[in-house]
C-alpha cells in the first residue's frame, strides 16, 4: 500500500522477465500480483539475516574468548542450522524476530538496559514468544549483583510493556477469528 502503484508497476514489469524470478513463482505457487509484496518481503527477510549474522556475531565476542577464525565462523555454522527448525511454517516476521530476540540477548549481556528495553518493546510488537527473554532475563541475573532494586524494575518494565502490547494487541485485532494463544510446544517436540 505504501508503494506507489505507478513503482509497482514498473517493478512488476522489470522483475517478471528474470528467469529466475519466473521459477521462483512456480516453485512457491506465487501469484504475479503480489510481486512487490514478495520482493519487500525478500528484502525484509535477507536483512533480517545479515542482522542476525552481525549480532551473533557480536555476540559470540561478548560472551567467549576463543580465536578469531572460531569467532568469525561461529554465526555462519549457526545459520547452517536455521533449516533444522523449517519443520511446519514459516512466517515473514520469523527471521526479524530472531535478530531482535539475539539483539536482546547482546544488550542484556552488556547491561545496555534503555536499548535493551526499546529492543524488547520492537521484539514484542512482531512476535509475543519475546516474552521468553524476560525469561532468560530472570535466570541470567538471578544470582548476579544485578538483584536489587533494579532487578526487579527491569522486570516489571519488561512485563508492562508486554502487557501493554498484548492487550493492544487484543483490542485491535479484537473482531479478527482465532483465540488469544495458540498452544504450538507440539510442533517443537
Amino acid at each position: 500500500q505504501a508503494i506507489p502503484p505507478e513503482a509497482q508497476v514498473q517493478i512488476k514489469s522489470r522483475l517478471r522477465d528474470i528467469r529466475q524470478v519466473q521459477g521462483a513463482f512456480r516453485a512457491f505457487g506465487w501469484e504475479e500480483a503480489y510481486l512487490t509484496s514478495y520482493l519487500i518481503a525478500a528484502i525484509l527477510i535477507y536483512l533480517s539475516l545479515i542482522g542476525f549474522l552481525i549480532v551473533l556475531s557480536r555476540l559470540f565476542d561478548a560472551l567467549y574468548e576463543a580465536p578469531r577464525p572460531l569467532r568469525r565462523a561461529a554465526p555462519f555454522v549457526a545459520l547452517l542450522f536455521l533449516p533444522a527448525f523449517f519443520r511446519y511454517s514459516n512466517y515473514l516476521y520469523d527471521f526479524p524476530v530472531l535478530m531482535l530476540f539475539t539483539l536482546g540477548l547482546l544488550l542484556m549481556a552488556r547491561r545496555r538496559w534503555l536499548a535493551y528495553l526499546i529492543i524488547f518493546t520492537m521484539a514484542c510488537l512482531n512476535k509475543e514468544t519475546t516474552i521468553l527473554l524476560t525469561l532468560v532475563f530472570v535466570i541470567h541475573f538471578w544470582h548476579s549483583t544485578l538483584r536489587n532494586a533494579s532487578y526487579v524494575v527491569l522486570i516489571a518494565c519488561q512485563l508492562v510493556l508486554f502487557g501493554a502490547i498484548k492487550l493492544s494487541l487484543i483490542y485491535f485485532y479484537l473482531d479478527n477469528p482465532g483465540s488469544l494463544v495458540e498452544w504450538k510446544l507440539g510442533y517443537n517436540a
